[in-house]
This record gives structure tokens, C-alpha cells and sequence, in this order.
């Protein structure tokens, strides 16, 4: 019978360089860099410092990196403001870690949203 061993390490988003994530183990102050591709890209695109970020590793190889369903974001532009059919006003904002997000309520920038990482929507203020 083959067994796997899997471990999982929580650790906390730093940055990203070169296609790669850069994290610190919170425990061991370890740093461990993930390839992009093995992490939800909308996680990718909302992270900030100090995510938490489950990194599974398969022995010493990461193979699934996983994030908090709704995730703290900092607005860092606001990219439009507009009126909709029904009266009400949509702001298209940018985060910092580079999603767009409609907000249907005002933000401004420095404010901190909560955002749905499966599909990138606003779930109001933090």
C-alpha cells in the first residue's frame, strides 16, 4: 500500500517576486517561496503582508497553497464611480494585491474591504 504524507504549514503572505510567493512559517519565522500556479488566483490576486496562507507540501515539495474564503483587502485606487440603471452608484476599485473589485457602497482609498476570494465579489467593509 502506498502511503503519502502530506504536511500542512501555516505561514503568512510577505511578497511576490519573479512568480514566486514568498512566506514566513509564524513559528519557525521559516521562509518558504511557492511557484504562482499552485495557489487560487484570486487568492493570488488579493493578497497583502500578513495573509494566512495553509501551504501543503508533499515531503519537501509544495503542491497546494490555500487562503481564508474572504479575505481583508486594502483599496489602492479608485479606478471609476459610476450610476447604474436603478439610481444606485458602483465604485470599481483596485486592491492592493491587484484584483478590481465593484463595491456598490463608497470607499476610499486606504479603506479596508472584505472580499470573496472564489469570485473576487465585495462582502462589505472590514
Amino acid at each position: 500500500m502506498l502511503v503519502l504524507e502530506l504536511r500542512d504549514v501555516g505561514s503568512q503572505f510577505m511578497y511576490e517576486l519573479d512568480g514566486m510567493l514568498h512566506f514566513m512559517d509564524p513559528v519557525t519565522f521559516e521562509e518558504l517561496s511557492i511557484p504562482t500556479k499552485i495557489m487560487n488566483p484570486n487568492i493570488h490576486k488579493v493578497l497583502e503582508g500578513g495573509t494566512p496562507i495553509r501551504v501543503r507540501f508533499y515531503g519537501e515539495r509544495p503542491v497546494l497553497a490555500t487562503g481564508p474564503k474572504i479575505a481583508k483587502c486594502t483599496v489602492s485606487h479608485i479606478l471609476e464611480s459610476r450610476e447604474q440603471s436603478d439610481k444606485k452608484k458602483l465604485w470599481v476599485v483596485q486592491v492592493q494585491g491587484g484584483a478590481r473589485i465593484s463595491c456598490s457602497v463608497s470607499v476610499s482609498v486606504g479603506d479596508v474591504i472584505l472580499v470573496n476570494t472564489e469570485d473576487l465579489s465585495f462582502n462589505g467593509r472590514a
